[in-house]
């Protein structure tokens, strides 16, 4: 017998690693240790949401999404 479970709408879901990550990155901003930043997210329908604060040092900001993103597309590769 098929077991029955709640349906949770998408717009009730939570991703507790986004939370805890970005409860982080707030103390560390408000420390003054995140001068700046640029933030991706990943909404219910698989649409991306950007943002991003003034950039003084752009090619520090654009030189760590080359890191991160060569690091994503390590992990995913390494995944499969």
């Amino acid at each position: 017998m098929a077991e029955i479970k709640e349906f949770i709408p998408h717009s009730k879901r939570t991703n507790t690693e986004v939370i805890q990550l970005l409860e982080e990155w707030l103390v560390e901003a408000k420390n003054g240790e995140i001068l700046e930043c640029a933030l991706v997210g990943v909404m219910p329908n698989n649409r991306s949401m950007t943002a991003a604060t003034q950039a003084n040092s752009v090619s520090a900001l654009v030189g760590g999404m080359e890191i991160l993103k060569a690091r994503m597309l390590a992990r995913h590769l390494s995944d499969l």
